[in-house]
């Protein structure tokens, strides 16, 4: 049997210990959020000191004038190395527009619906061959946050998907993460933890995961706290193994085992996967693209 490590490994992704550059990476991404406001900012201020700006202009337009250039020419130098994505470097979904079908592709039970909050959420349930986003196909290294509940059973996600019949899936319960690889419709589990975090249904917490070459880290925040939990090579190839699947035809032994040979997931993108009885919801999706 294929079986993961499942170890946590340190100085992998070292940058993830330095708070500041990750603190400073979080502002780049908010670049810009922060221009508009500082955009908006400055047109208030002007339009509340109208009667005192057109004589100050009127009297110094050449030196405005001159400052204004300058401060545009630096601007335009600056962006490209603060502008913090390219074009499709980033994808969000907060699933108030609902399940656009050029966005997500998925199979089962996924609909949209409002929390008793009132806030727009993701139910996932019956889903065996998941879902992914469709943008991001393309995807090679990534970091994907989102928010989850377990309403009943597991909730999970998939990783490096190129259809829904490869990719990584990992699914949590109150007690344990497991980790499988879907590939040519089999799906059998090659690594489990206990996680030891205080997950309870129905009770919201966030997952942050890092894809990075052949690396997996899937991080748990729970009461603003952080925690590593699963970090290993999931993604690269592995030896061929022997694995049991469970026959979807009613023979007389409903477990056989076969050879399964593990490619490497190098690219793919990132969704949601339960099978029959478990459902969750989702939220606050968002995803960067990283080493571009």
């Amino acid at each position: 049997m294929l079986q993961l490590s499942n170890r946590i490994v340190t100085e992998i992704f070292p940058e993830e210990e330095r708070r500041v550059l990750r603190w400073l990476r979080t502002q780049k991404r908010n670049l810009r959020n922060w221009l508009v406001a500082l955009l908006a900012v400055i047109g208030y201020v002007f339009v509340s000191n109208i009667q005192a700006i057109i004589p100050f202009l009127a009297l110094n337009f050449q030196l405005v004038f001159d400052t204004v250039l300058v401060v545009w020419i630096g601007v335009l130098v600056a962006l490209p190395f603060l502008w913090p994505q390219k074009p499709g470097d980033m994808f969000t979904e907060d699933f108030k527009r609902g399940l656009n079908p050029r966005v997500w592709e998925y199979e089962g039970g996924w609909k949209v619906e409002l929390d008793e909050d009132g806030h727009s959420v993701l139910t996932v349930t019956d889903s065996n061959l998941g879902g992914l986003a469709l943008p991001c196909l393309s995807w090679a290294d990534f970091e994907l946050q989102f928010d989850t509940r377990i309403i009943a059973g597991n909730t999970g996600w998939i990783i490096r998907a190129s259809s829904l019949n490869d990719y990584v899936h990992q699914k949590l319960d109150t007690v344990r993460l497991a980790t499988l690889y879907r590939v040519e419709g089999l799906l059998p589990t090659v690594g489990s933890i206990e996680h030891s975090l205080p997950i309870h249904e129905k009770q919201w917490f966030s997952v942050r995961l890092l894809a990075r070459g052949n690396w997996l880290s899937t991080y748990m925040k729970l009461k603003g706290k952080e925690h590593l939990i699963f970090q290993d090579q999931a993604l690269g190839v592995k030896p061929p193994a022997q694995v049991e699947v469970r026959s979807e035809e009613k023979y007389p032994h409903p477990f056989a085992a076969t050879t399964i040979v593990t490619p490497s997931f190098r690219t793919g993108s990132f969704g949601f996967r339960l099978h029959v009885k478990d459902k969750a919801q989702y939220r606050n999706l968002r995803a960067y693209r990283l080493g571009r």
